[in-house]
């Protein structure tokens, strides 16, 4: 038999289980939390994709099937073969090494741009956030900016 004063304690003090959440009416299509033993495709494809990319811009060399700059006088301008997968250049030069050889300047050029855009946009970011004044005013038409930019590309391409 429980006490009084037990009972009135457990009556009054909050749960410590799991709180559950409103249900958003999502329907079937909803996304919801994945349970353990599903898995999201589209997470594995992109994961193993981004995977490939850097092993291949890590390992070019090795994928390389000839020299990148050496010429080769006998195959000018041939088109895609058994011996070379996308072909040669006007010098003779195989399309796939060159390619292979290029990717990690590639990669490397792009992740600094990321890196810089990801740094700009978040002091630009918490500069809006924690000054008032002209400088919100500046991030706010900057973002304003970056917004409709592409859509003015976009329409000067329809016209012309």
């Amino acid at each position: 038999m429980t006490d009084l004063y037990e009972a009135e304690a457990s009556e009054a003090a909050p749960s410590t289980g799991p709180v559950p959440v409103a249900d958003l009416g999502g329907g079937a299509g909803a996304a919801r939390p994945s349970k353990r033993g599903e898995h999201n495709w589209a997470l594995w494809v992109g994961g193993t994709l981004a995977v490939l990319i850097v092993l291949t811009a890590i390992f070019h060399s090795f994928l390389e099937p000839y020299s990148p700059s050496a010429p080769g006088l006998t195959g000018l301008l041939k088109g895609p073969s058994g011996a070379h997968l996308l072909g040669t250049d006007s010098l003779g030069r195989d399309e796939l090494s060159r390619v292979l050889a290029g990717f990690p300047w590639s990669l490397g050029i792009t992740v600094i741009a990321v890196v810089i855009a990801a740094t700009l946009g978040s002091l630009l970011g918490l500069a809006g956030v924690v000054y008032t004044g002209w400088p919100r005013f500046v991030v706010r038409r900057l973002t304003d900016f970056g917004i409709a930019f592409p859509i003015l590309v976009i329409a000067v391409v329809a016209i012309v």
